[in-house]
C-alpha cells in the first residue's frame, strides 16, 4: 500500500528562503510541490522519505530563484491490483452518482448519471471510485 518511489526534479528555491541551509529549503520546497498531491504513474505522495542527491543550485535569467537537480525518495500510496483495502462507503446510488464527482470515470462530462458505482473513504484519500463493472458478484447498489 505504502512504497518509497524515487523521483527527480528540478527543485526551485525562492529568495525568501535562502536563509535556510540548502537540506531544510530543498525538504520545505519538496513537500511543498508533492505532498499530497497525485502523480501520474506514480501515486498519492505523502511526504518526502529522504533526499539522495542534490546538485549545485544555478539560477535562471530573470528570477532571483535557485533550481537544483535533486533525487530524492517519497513515501506513495499506490495500492497494488487485487490488494485489498479497508474504507467506509461515502455515497451509493442504484440510479447513479449526485453532485460533484472528482474524476470523470463514467464518459463525457453531463453523462455521469448513466454510471452506477460507490465513493470510498479511507480516511486520508477520499476520491476512491469503485464502478459497477469491479463489483463482486451478487453486488447490488
Amino acid at each position: 500500500m505504502f512504497v518509497l518511489s524515487k523521483i527527480k526534479d528540478n527543485v526551485r528555491i525562492p529568495p525568501a528562503n535562502f536563509n535556510l541551509k540548502k537540506a531544510e529549503a530543498l525538504m520545505l520546497e519538496i513537500n511543498r510541490k508533492f505532498a499530497n498531491r497525485v502523480v501520474h504513474n506514480v501515486g498519492l505522495c505523502i511526504r518526502l522519505f529522504d533526499i539522495l542527491e542534490a546538485g549545485e543550485p544555478f539560477v535562471l535569467p530573470n528570477d532571483g530563484s535557485t533550481y537544483t537537480r535533486v533525487v530524492f525518495r517519497m513515501v506513495v500510496f499506490r495500492p497494488y491490483i487485487g490488494e485489498v483495502l479497508i474504507g467506509k462507503i461515502r455515497h451509493s446510488s442504484a440510479e447513479g452518482i449526485t453532485g460533484e464527482v472528482p474524476f470523470n470515470i463514467c464518459g463525457p462530462v453531463g453523462r455521469q448519471s448513466d454510471c452506477r458505482l460507490l465513493l470510498v473513504t479511507l480516511g486520508f484519500f477520499d476520491d476512491i471510485q469503485i464502478p459497477a463493472s469491479n463489483f463482486q458478484e451478487g453486488t447490488a447498489l
